[in-house]
């Protein structure tokens, strides 16, 4: 998009992305007049042209303006730029950004999805569930209540009830997602990884290769397919994916975060150890450091990881770190009093970690242990 004095010029491309071909591309110049009015119509010339089947959900979008008020509206378009940098700093400006935004104007809800979106993101990794999930479940249900055909706000609001309240009404939420707006890659995403956490996998990794075709550039998109050959165990599957991604965007921390987290559970404990270091440089959570510590003690390096605890144990002291970042370290070097100790405080703290519990291979080190079971039922992961 360009803007020359009063006047937009809007190029829309349609690419081949196995081989840049340009399929479909087409101006529109447009007085700048209501950039939201325009915004709209744009979009439904975009789709027609393309005779796009769209879904109830996304056919209200395009006919009705997310919002009246300009300023906010900026700030919601500043706030999905920075919650797409994946990065701490960017996250807590997101948040702020979406805050203005509804402000503003407090009947925005697609600003409202934003803010549960960034809340669930923050979760377990920047703020604990006490302080990030009343926010998402607040932010969800006012975005529900002012558009119900909203589907990310079903599925932020299934994403609650599944992390957080471990209900099974979480299923029916997702479906109202998808079902609402078929071609949301987020929808099916999400609904995608919960299959995969109830040990429904072949219906996730379903899920996961039609988010694929939806959005196949979409770093986001392209990493929990590759978490969900991951958790499938199949890790050469994995690597690949994930590697395909680093190919596009060599920055991308969570890739090599489970890049290096599937080389350690083959047993190839350079190339792990040399990814999760990778992750490290580019993004120094708590998280990153305990998976760091976890390679060290799949490798036959138990100083390493206990100095990676030393680290997370000095850090929890002025940042919130996760009790399910030491249990896993400890869970790699299979002290499993230890690991127990910490994921007790997971279930407290009502982490989301544990939901990926039954089909996660980070914690096989004490599966087999009684109180594994014990912990899965408390988390209604087993009936």
């Amino acid at each position: 998009m360009a803007r020359a004095g009063d006047k937009l010029r809007i190029t829309a491309q349609l690419i081949n992305i196995a081989d840049g071909y340009n399929l479909w591309s087409e101006t529109y110049d447009q007085g700048i007049g209501d950039i939201l009015a325009i915004r709209s119509e744009v979009a439904q010339r975009v789709a027609d042209a393309l005779q796009i089947e769209l879904g109830f959900g996304a056919r209200q979008r395009i006919k009705q303006n997310p919002t009246d008020n300009l300023e906010a509206y900026q700030l919601y378009l500043k706030a999905r730029y920075f919650a797409g940098k994946h990065s701490r700093d960017g996250l807590y400006k997101s948040i702020e950004y979406f805050r203005q935004a509804v402000g503003l104007d407090p009947n925005f809800a697609l600003a409202y999805v934003g803010l549960a979106h960034d809340h669930i993101m923050a979760w377990d990794r920047l703020l604990a569930p006490k302080d990030a999930m009343p926010e998402a479940r607040a932010a969800a249900t006012r975005a529900v209540a002012l558009d119900d055909t909203l589907a990310e706000a079903h599925t932020w609001l299934a994403t609650v009830y599944w992390w957080y309240d471990w209900e099974a009404a979480a299923e029916a939420e997702f479906k109202r997602g998808v079902a609402l707006d078929r071609q949301s890659a987020i929808a099916h995403e999400f609904y995608g990884w919960y299959l995969q956490t109830m040990g429904r996998l072949d219906e996730g990794l379903v899920e996961a290769r039609r988010m694929l075709e939806l959005d196949p550039l979409a770093m986001d998109i392209n990493f929990n397919a590759g978490t969900g050959f991951y958790n499938a165990r199949r890790y050469d599957q994995a690597i690949d994916h994930l590697r395909r991604i680093l190919d596009t965007d060599p920055f991308y921390w969570p890739a090599h975060l489970w890049l290096g987290r599937a080389h350690a559970l083959k047993g190839e404990f350079s190339e792990a150890l040399a990814e999760l270091k990778r992750a490290r440089q580019w993004e120094d959570a708590p998280e990153v450091s305990a998976a760091l510590g976890w390679g060290y003690a799949l490798a036959g390096q138990p100083s390493e990881a206990l100095r990676i605890l030393e680290e997370l144990t000095a850090r929890s002291r002025h940042q919130y770190v996760p009790p399910a970042n030491l249990a896993l370290v400890y869970a790699g070097l299979r002290d499993n009093d230890h690991a127990f100790e910490w994921l007790d405080k997971s279930y407290e703290e009502r982490s989301s970690v544990l939901v990926s519990l039954k089909v996660s291979p980070d914690f096989d080190g004490v599966r087999s242990d009684p109180r594994f079971m014990v912990l899965l039922k408390k988390v209604g992961l087993e009936r």
